[in-house]
């Protein structure tokens, strides 16, 4: 499992810049692992729908972008029960972070 704040997303490639996202993605589906969030979500990379990050200001209509993963073995996405983003209001807006958290609950 690798899990964190990446700092990137494929929307922000640049031709052949060695930092672009979909090449780190690209690394871990070789060696069997998945993002959870767009295996539960049915999204694709740089196509996120909740954000996990509300940059500078610390708003919700601020700038948001998608920036932390959970990776997973692909054989484990059978067994998930829940991907979920942690909210805004619960994260941010109580003054927590300007993340909000994945979490990814597994059936062992």
């Amino acid at each position: 499992m690798v899990a964190g704040d990446f700092n990137n997303n494929v929307y922000w490639h640049k031709p052949g810049w060695r930092m672009n996202h979909g090449i780190v993605v690209d690394k871990l589906a070789r060696g069997g692992l998945v993002s959870a969030y767009h295996v539960a979500h049915g999204e694709e990379q740089g196509g996120e729908t909740i954000p996990t990050l509300y940059w500078r200001d610390r708003r919700k209509d601020g700038p948001t972008y998608h920036i932390d993963y959970v990776f997973i073995p692909a054989a484990w996405t059978p067994r998930m029960r829940e991907v979920r983003v942690g909210t805004f209001e619960d994260w941010c807006g109580a003054g927590m972070s300007d993340h909000a958290p994945i979490v990814v609950d597994v059936d062992v």
